[in-house]
């Protein structure tokens, strides 16, 4: 599983993805990838591997996967989550 976003402004670094690379969204439908890369906007924090995803609704981020490739923990409490 990959990280997702749909906001192109975030990415520090974008490749574009040939057409015909679609994810699987909730509903059923297939929505195209249009680029990979990395993405920054969290403190000290680079995401690497990031689909860019003009359909998607909303970013979404793999606590899962965050914590294995910064080698860290995640905290949730009522007004943050904290790495």
């Amino acid at each position: 599983l990959r990280h997702l976003s749909r906001d192109r402004r975030r990415f520090c670094r974008l490749l574009f993805v040939p057409p015909g690379h679609t994810v699987q969204v909730v509903d059923g439908r297939h929505s195209p990838i249009t680029g990979q890369g990395e993405v920054t906007g969290v403190p000290n924090m680079r995401l690497t591997d990031i689909m860019l995803v003009l359909d998607f609704l909303i970013s979404l981020l793999l606590v899962s996967r965050i914590t294995n490739e910064l080698n860290c923990q995640a905290i949730f409490d009522v007004v943050a989550c904290t790495f």
